[in-house]
């Protein structure tokens, strides 16, 4: 929907689709499963298991032509998210890791050759992906500790996302080493049955101490990629003082105005329909109207 109405002609289109992509994705589409999930709490009070709620009332309230259709829906789901994630995964490994660090193409003799080559390191990619997948699951005893499990993985690799944007000394290897580091520590928080929130800081205490050695253990990225970079995006902030031109007035005025109106639009929208759907309608109304206000502000800094 965000790509038809912008189109995404240019960058200020791409960047207003992805803020109506956010808003839809975050502020709006978690309410039909909220609403289910409060009527399965009204519904079934004494259920032992939380989770069979759900399915509970798919069986007790759907007819059985709709009632197989949503079984069918939620197939198609789960197959269509496991194909993109494996394809989406080898694509990572292959072009983002192994042909720039293992095995680059001028390596081979013809493109041909390099073609086949990576081609299998990608099916294999997808293979074993494929098996760790399903070793980590058998590791969860319901659908909450998969969610606590992608939500400790971010946490644990949210701050070198965000500062490579803003310091010039962030490479590759501070990325790949955060991702593997995060992964192998939530995996060990998991098998150590270790809380939540115990796993969220562990996770992340974990996670950035490996970047952060990683990052001064490795070579930075060179100068004409670092310069080419620049001239692109234009980042903000004392990270980027290696150009003499640079400065980093504009960082509080710039792009973390925007992260805040963003977050205010998101989050006035998410809590706003929650509060009119609870029956705080005068809260719930002054909440979408801040949504709204900061989102209008928002596209005109963008336009």
């Amino acid at each position: 929907i965000a790509q038809r109405i912008f189109s995404t002609k240019t960058d200020k289109d791409a960047v207003k689709a992805s803020l109506l992509f956010n808003i839809c994705h975050y502020a709006l589409r978690p309410w039909p499963w909220i609403i289910v999930a409060l009527v399965s709490i009204v519904s079934y009070p004494e259920l032992s298991d939380p989770e069979k709620g759900y399915p509970k009332l798919m069986i007790d309230l759907l007819p059985h032509g709709l009632l197989g259709l949503l079984v069918v829906s939620f197939l198609s789901a789960f197959m269509s998210t496991l194909s993109t994630h494996l394809n989406w995964g080898a694509s990572y490994i292959v072009n983002d890791f192994y042909k720039l660090y293992i095995k680059p193409e001028n390596t081979f003799d013809n493109p041909k050759k390099a073609d086949k080559h990576y081609m299998l390191i990608s099916k294999l990619s997808t293979v074993l992906m494929m098996f760790a997948a399903i070793g980590v699951s058998l590791l969860f005893d319901s659908v909450k500790q998969g969610w606590e499990f992608i939500l400790s993985l971010g946490a644990g690799t949210g701050m070198v996302y965000l500062l490579r944007w803003y310091w010039w000394r962030i490479n590759a290897w501070s990325e790949i080493s955060a991702m593997t580091a995060a992964i192998l520590g939530s995996i060990l928080a998991a098998i150590s049955n270790l809380s939540f929130a115990n796993t969220m800081w562990y996770t992340t205490l974990v996670t950035t101490l490996c970047w952060i050695f990683t990052t001064f253990m490795t070579e930075p990225e060179s100068k004409e990629t670092l310069k080419k970079f620049y001239d692109k995006v234009k980042p903000a902030g004392p990270g980027w003082g290696l150009f003499e031109k640079h400065s980093n007035e504009s960082m509080i005025r710039g792009p973390l105005l925007n992260i805040i109106m963003a977050i205010i639009v998101i989050q006035g929208f998410l809590f706003g329909i929650g509060q009119m759907i609870l029956g705080s309608s005068l809260l719930g109304i002054c909440l979408i109207i801040a949504g709204l206000s900061s989102g209008y502000l928002l596209v005109k800094r963008i336009n």
